[in-house]
């Protein structure tokens, strides 16, 4: 797969699911998709993309009501990963976030999320983005 193809695949997963584009959520993912985020587990009867759809449908996630600000995508053959803000009403100063996406047979099959509160005070002289 090439790795802009995998980018430009990635931006079209998000806005399906902040669209609420469930069938073209499902064309993204294969069927036995994969979330390690343990807050998007499997329903019982559900297999991974619906799983990851019911998610995103059903619950009350960080992206409910967020507006969210790519700073830099990375993709090679095999992965696409984002590192974004995303500033909800529960977490007002931002969370900077990290997605990586596995790709297979052109679909996304895998996915790792990584979440951190921004601080008020920057531990160090560089700040999150």
């Amino acid at each position: 797969m090439n790795p802009e193809r995998n980018k430009r695949m990635l931006l079209e997963l998000y806005d399906a699911v902040v669209g609420k584009h469930w069938d073209a959520v499902r064309a993204l993912l294969t069927a036995d998709f994969v979330d390690h985020n343990p807050d998007a587990r499997a329903a019982p009867g559900t297999n991974g993309c619906e799983a990851f759809i019911a998610y995103f449908r059903d619950g009350e996630t960080p992206l409910h009501g967020a507006q969210v600000e790519i700073q830099r995508m990375i993709a090679d053959a095999e992965y696409a990963v984002v590192h974004y803000k995303l500033v909800n009403p529960r977490r007002p100063r931002g969370v900077a976030v990290v997605d990586i996406f596995r790709v297979a047979d052109g679909r996304f099959c895998e996915h790792w999320d990584v979440l951190q509160d921004i601080p008020a005070d920057a531990p160090n002289p560089r700040a999150m983005f």
